[in-house]
């Protein structure tokens, strides 16, 4: 019966406590509609890997913030967390843990193509050089 009131609340059309707040929150703090979606998407995705573990989201305001936060840093638009915890009423400790649990369970790295709403992601720049200079190595190894 757990099982399938979590795959009702996964897959309902109606927005959970952490999803609310992340479309109040982070739209008043002048986000774009793409970053928010970034974050409920991360959040999505976090819920769908952890699968059956336990999730205590008797705190939505924790997570909400932890996402915020990891989503913002994605993009390179951080702001201090002692605001981040003042906006959605919780502690800068919190914080720190979900954004950390959020990392390790998705393997989030800065500029995430997942979540990186910019218009050019950087990470486009490592890639290019990476092939630029595998393209030298062999023009350079070639008799």
């Amino acid at each position: 019966k757990s099982m399938i009131s979590r795959f009702e609340a996964l897959f309902s059309n109606a927005l959970d406590g952490v999803e609310t707040l992340l479309t109040t929150i982070m739209p008043r703090e002048k986000m774009s509609l793409e970053v928010v979606g970034a974050a409920i998407q991360m959040w999505v995705e976090y819920r769908v890997t952890i699968g059956k573990e336990y999730l205590n989201v008797s705190h939505p305001e924790e997570w909400a913030a932890a996402l915020d936060h990891t989503v913002r840093k994605v993009n390179f638009q951080e702001v201090p967390l002692e605001k981040l915890a003042m906006w959605y009423e919780t502690t800068e400790g919190d914080i720190r843990q979900g954004h950390t649990e959020l990392v390790k369970t998705l393997d989030i790295m800065p500029c995430d193509y997942r979540y990186f709403r910019g218009e050019e992601n950087p990470l486009d720049k490592l890639v290019e050089a990476a092939v630029m200079l595998e393209e030298l190595e062999q023009r350079f190894r070639a008799e």
